[in-house]
């Protein structure tokens, strides 16, 4: 096994406990030891994210603000997880809609509670007219809390490429790994197999 296939993935031959004679061979050894899968997948992704970020220069540490820019992120974002060969975490929501999620729930169900004391006249009208209300309130607060949500969702899943590669592994290890490997293995085998 040469060392221009291994670097194909990331690896050298002194990763490996032994030195495999074929394609097949390397491919059992880096499916059967956690290390050398995930050093190997790290790898792919990284080399999958150069090419989507068209910056072959692209490292581990490098921040992923630069290329999102917050402007347009969304946009970006969606283009970006199109190219991915992988399944990519979408946006998160910020710490600030977080808040402002919370502060709106509490708000609404004071404004509720404060409603129910005050006015019970017309809470036992509307009780007799058959409207029901706890479904009204209900969607009063869920659909306003959507679209908070959407609207927030800008804060990207990693600040650094190391983070977004390990999000990435995480996202997709139960398709890679199912009962036999097979999917990991195609991708390594495709991997092996590029130019």
């Amino acid at each position: 096994m040469n060392n221009e296939k291994l670097s194909k993935l990331g690896l050298t031959i002194d990763d490996l406990e032994k030195e495999p004679g074929s394609n097949l061979e390397l491919i059992e050894s880096i499916t059967t030891s956690g290390r050398l899968y995930r050093k190997s997948l790290q790898f792919i992704i990284l080399k999958n994210l150069r090419t989507s970020l068209n910056n072959s220069q692209l490292n581990y540490d490098d921040n992923l603000r630069p290329y999102f820019p917050y402007w347009g992120r969304r946009q970006k974002w969606k283009d970006f997880r199109g190219t991915m060969n992988f399944k990519t975490p979408d946006l998160r929501a910020t710490k600030l809609t977080i808040g402002i999620m919370i502060a709106f729930t509490l708000i609404y169900i004071s404004l509720i509670i404060k409603l129910k004391w005050d006015n019970v006249d017309f809470f036992i009208h509307a009780s007799l007219s058959g409207i029901p209300l706890d479904g009204v309130f209900f969607f009063g607060l869920v659909i306003p809390l959507i679209g908070i949500h959407y609207i927030g969702k800008t804060d990207l899943p990693a600040k650094d490429i190391d983070g977004l590669v390990d999000k990435i592994i995480r996202k997709n290890i139960f398709d890679l790994f199912d009962s036999d490997k097979t999917k990991l293995k195609n991708v390594i085998e495709n991997e092996l197999n590029t130019d």
